[in-house]
């Protein structure tokens, strides 16, 4: 039997997968985008333990996501306007760091832009989720990836008007001023300093007419010898 890794069914008129779609364990990459008839993803969607990306895209109709497999690292969900629930990945997002990265992780986006109808749990869901992938993240680079060519990103959209409670430091415009935690040899890499995180709250005009989005950011450390 062919294993199958990438399985496309952009502009297929489903209204959902069958439950057998755990039988394909290989599958790396699944593009559901634009099915204009699918409602759900069925719970076994959980047993792809080899997917890494799900691409859902514009599909109007789809209403709630089951719980995700533990290696994926990419989810397009974007436009997804009657979008009402999302499971919680959590207990997923906690386990088998080691393992993950082990299989090739390296960076993550999660992207539910334009989907306005996602109810107040499901955004305290993907809050949550965001906090524990961002230290998932952020502790595996610790310990792989300095010293490498380990990407550093992390994403993570959704519609809301607030930023996170866990952040800290906050303002307003397009600049903030923090201070780090820094050692006698201002080597930040070598402390406990684990990396930045941060929240924007950007507003579009039309994500129909835009939907792929740029945003830019530098960032400059300064120490306090006067080395930038």
């Amino acid at each position: 039997m062919e294993l199958i890794t990438v399985l496309r069914l952009e502009f297929a008129a489903i209204e959902e997968l069958p439950p057998s779609i755990e039988n394909l364990t290989g599958l790396k990459l699944l593009s559901l985008s634009f099915c204009a008839k699918l409602k759900f993803l069925p719970d076994s969607i959980h047993s792809l333990s080899s997917l890494s990306i799900l691409n859902i895209g514009f599909c109007r109709k789809l209403e709630s996501l089951p719980v995700l497999p533990l290696s994926l690292t990419k989810l397009d969900a974007r436009c997804c306007t009657s979008l009402k629930t999302v499971s919680s990945s959590i207990p997923s997002v906690k386990q088998n760091w080691d393992d993950l990265y082990n299989r090739g992780y390296s960076w993550e986006s999660f992207e539910f832009l334009g989907c306005e109808m996602l109810d107040e749990n499901a955004r305290k869901v993907l809050m949550e989720e965001a906090l524990f992938r961002i230290l998932r993240f952020s502790t595996l680079f610790s310990k792989y990836g300095r010293g490498t060519l380990f990407p550093k990103m992390n994403l993570s959209f959704w519609p809301g008007s607030e930023i996170l409670r866990w952040f800290s430091h906050k303002s307003e415009g397009s600049s903030i001023c923090i201070n780090l935690p820094h050692d006698p040899d201002h080597q930040w890499y070598n402390s406990s300093y684990l990396g930045l995180a941060f929240c924007l709250i950007v507003e579009f005009k039309d994500l129909r007419i835009c939907p792929h989005s740029m945003l830019h950011v530098d960032s400059t450390y300064m120490f306090p010898n006067g080395d930038s």
